[in-house]
């Protein structure tokens, strides 16, 4: 396996970076990260090389690597992925936009550090090794901050590149910033359907009226774009908690951006504090969490200013964009939430791949909602504000 996507001159460009250029490889090994799924668009696999440098010649030292790349055992995973195009998308990010945002930023770091980003594969830092970690499926105050910390930084430095080039990000690489989540003309296309026919049926099983959802939810197709009007930053477009680590100092690293976009950067707050934030935290101390996100974006930003948006601009952005976190969560949360050993069993089998990612899943929800009350409240809760919402579309600010 580990020829097939790792080479002998990949490991030596690897350990000279780390180590310097007169490193040697001894010898090294790639196996799976974890027996869990962490995600479905990539097999995820831990590579270690022992490496000994030329003035330490009797010590070896063990380099530790996360490695992403195409998930060549699973048929319909793989085809579900080359369809949507998100590996060749988070391979420009690391290959052609990183670098843009990273150079010259002196503010707090965001992401890993990518080694090797090419067709295929994706060779990272192990964060691991230096204390980073998932935080569960729920974050608590302390972790929603972090993250805010983490987005703010990741957002000026968008901020700060446009500034020293003189231009948006999107004309210096205009060639990788589609949209990927909320499109129709993909397969993802039916994975969208069948989130909204498992909104639906629950709305209907807790005795909501369902009938506005399917016009609520086309408000996300109009509301990831660039706005005309406001500051657009990167967005990542993704930010589940898996896609978030931290460490025991409550930093916060972003992974996973395969779903990037330009956009306010309102839109990433109303995802993350959907998908990540308890409900009574995100209700009651919303503003709060918004004015904490600015403070440190006027930090990080420091004295490149000219393109800081206002406060009250960020507000707007998110309460524009508010409505596609909420959906974002009703689609998210039936899949990203169910118990670990169900999603296992469904994501490696050739014959429930396919039903389970873009077939009709509602039966599988509603049992697994029966079954883990925990799980079933959670879906059940942000299924419930959507069908609110819904009934309010005249009252929600347009995107501009």
């Amino acid at each position: 396996m580990s020829s097939e996507i790792i080479t002998q001159q990949d490991t030596k460009l690897i350990a000279e970076t780390i180590c310097g250029p007169e490193a040697t490889v001894l010898s090294f090994d790639l196996k799976p990260y974890s027996e869990d799924p962490l995600g479905l668009m990539s097999a995820h696999r831990r590579l270690r090389i022992q490496v000994r440098s030329k003035n330490k010649k009797d010590q070896t030292t063990e380099i530790s690597c996360f490695v992403k790349a195409l998930p060549l055992d699973c048929a319909p995973q793989l085809d579900y992925i080359k369809e949507s195009t998100v590996f060749e998308k988070e391979t420009a990010f690391y290959s052609k936009i990183a670098p843009v945002l990273l150079d010259s930023y002196s503010g707090p770091a965001w992401c890993p550090r990518c080694y090797i980003a090419r067709d295929g594969m994706l060779c990272f830092e192990d964060l691991s090794v230096q204390g980073f970690g998932m935080r569960g499926k729920l974050f608590n105050g302390v972790s929603v901050k972090s993250a805010i910390r983490a987005i703010a930084s990741f957002h000026a430095s968008s901020i700060c590149a446009e500034v020293r080039l003189g231009r948006s990000v999107t004309e210096v690489q205009p060639d990788f910033f589609y949209e990927l989540l909320f499109v129709k003309n993909k397969k993802i296309h039916e994975w969208f359907k069948s989130g909204v026919q498992v909104a639906v049926a629950v709305a209907e099983r807790m005795g909501l009226d369902s009938s506005r959802l399917p016009e609520a939810f086309e408000i996300a197709y109009k509301a990831v774009g660039p706005s005309k009007t406001k500051v657009n930053v990167i967005n990542h477009g993704d930010l589940w908690a898996n896609n978030m680590l931290f460490d025991d100092q409550d930093n916060c690293r972003l992974v996973d951006f395969q779903l990037f976009r330009y956009c306010p950067p309102g839109l990433d707050l109303a995802v993350l504090l959907y998908l990540c934030a308890p409900s009574v935290l995100r209700r009651t101390k919303e503003k709060e969490l918004l004015r904490y996100y600015y403070d440190h974006l006027v930090e990080y930003v420091g004295g490149e200013r000219s393109r800081l948006p206002s406060f009250e601009e960020i507000c707007q952005g998110y309460e524009e964009r508010k409505i596609v976190g909420c959906i974002t969560a009703v689609l998210y949360f039936p899949q990203a939430l169910m118990n670990l050993t169900t999603t296992r069993d469904l994501l490696t089998s050739f014959e429930t791949f396919d039903d389970y990612v873009i077939g009709d899943r509602r039966d599988i929800v509603l049992e697994s909602m029966q079954k883990d009350r925990p799980y079933g409240e959670r879906v059940e809760d942000v299924v419930k504000e959507f069908v609110e919402m819904s009934f309010k579309l005249d009252q929600i600010p347009q995107p501009c």
